[in-house]
């Protein structure tokens, strides 16, 4: 439309179209001068929109917690994560205020120009009445459209700095990858070798220093100790979910440094502490380590937990009942 318009006026008056290039060559280093700050002010304000959502759901996530200690009606964090949100939103909001001012008085002074330069024309006798009202009718049609340019340009950059935010956060390198040998653990019997295990946590000392396990096939092995002895966290070193720093641990003879990652934890069966459901079905969350079971294989593996008769008397809100049920986010 720009072009046209350039050509249309051009055709009545080479000055009008002087004059237009002029207004959109200022409109356009305007964008440029603006819209990097913008984004910067969107990235800014997308970093804070995060962290009060992360504040809210984590106060709603444990608001037994807070109701067993009297704090539901202490707000002092979520107030002091709002603060933080406006610190980050005003200048943004101001940024696009001062756009919005410079670019409307912009197309205002240059729309009065035209017009104005057009009515002299008439006036001078180099174009027509109709010319005039041709000239005004196609800039205030250009006019319209440059503001709309920029509303989706803000728009824009507004869902890019809430998109580089979660780039940010999500595009990280993987700490904890495969060998580039690594084959797939094949278990025999299921003989675990702890030998000389270190691990700190990368710090200087502490967690597990030196230490020499064997759990032979068929037994079962208890770890006693006090809170933050390493139980914990010798288990999901056997899981490979961190590396060692220093030792080895061999599942019937084979490194598990040097096989992959998931035919290790396909191998192991956890029963964690902390008992998690997924927002499915049921049958979808006993069927998560196989996902190819029957109905059949997650009926008996329900039986055998003896949650079978329980789960035939389960219904949600929406009707759903039995292993079609939902159990809500972590089961709550």
């Amino acid at each position: 439309y720009t072009v046209t318009t350039l050509a249309l006026v051009a055709g009545l008056d080479l000055r009008l179209a002087v004059l237009v290039v002029v207004w959109i060559a200022v409109f356009g280093w305007l964008a440029k001068l603006y819209l990097p700050q913008i984004r910067k002010n969107a990235e800014a304000t997308a970093e804070a929109g995060s962290m009060i959502t992360g504040r809210i759901v984590d106060s709603y996530s444990n608001v037994q917690t807070l109701k067993l200690f009297s704090a539901d009606g202490d707000d002092r964090y979520i107030r002091n994560g709002f603060d933080i949100y406006l610190d980050a939103l005003r200048p943004f909001t101001r940024r696009l205020t001062g756009v919005r001012m410079a670019l409307t008085t912009l197309s205002g002074v240059m729309i009065t120009v035209i017009a104005g330069f057009a009515i002299y024309l008439w006036v001078e006798g180099s174009i027509t009445v109709g010319a005039v009202a041709f000239t005004l009718s196609l800039v205030l049609r250009l006019n319209m459209l440059l503001g709309r340019v920029m509303m989706q340009l803000n728009g824009i950059l507004r869902n890019l700095g809430v998109l580089e935010n979660s780039k940010a956060m999500i595009s990280q390198p993987l700490g904890l990858t495969d060998a580039p040998d690594a084959k797939e653990l094949i278990v025999t019997g299921g003989r675990i070798d702890v030998s000389n295990v270190t691990f700190h946590y990368g710090k200087g000392a502490g967690v597990l220093d030196g230490i020499d396990l064997v759990v032979r096939p068929g037994e079962k092995v208890g770890l006693v100790g006090p809170s933050g002895a390493g139980k914990t966290t010798l288990t999901n070193l056997i899981l490979r979910l961190y590396d060692l720093e220093g030792g080895r641990i061999l599942i019937d003879g084979q490194d598990i440094a040097h096989v992959t990652q998931n035919s290790l934890r396909g191998n192991i069966g956890v029963v964690s502490q902390d008992t998690a459901l997924f927002h499915r079905s049921l049958r979808d969350n006993i069927k998560l380590g196989t996902p190819d079971a029957t109905d059949a294989q997650v009926i008996a593996a329900a039986q055998k937990a003896e949650a079978d008769d329980f789960i035939l008397g389960l219904r949600d809100n929406r009707g759903r009942a039995g292993y079609e049920a939902y159990v809500g986010e972590r089961g709550v």
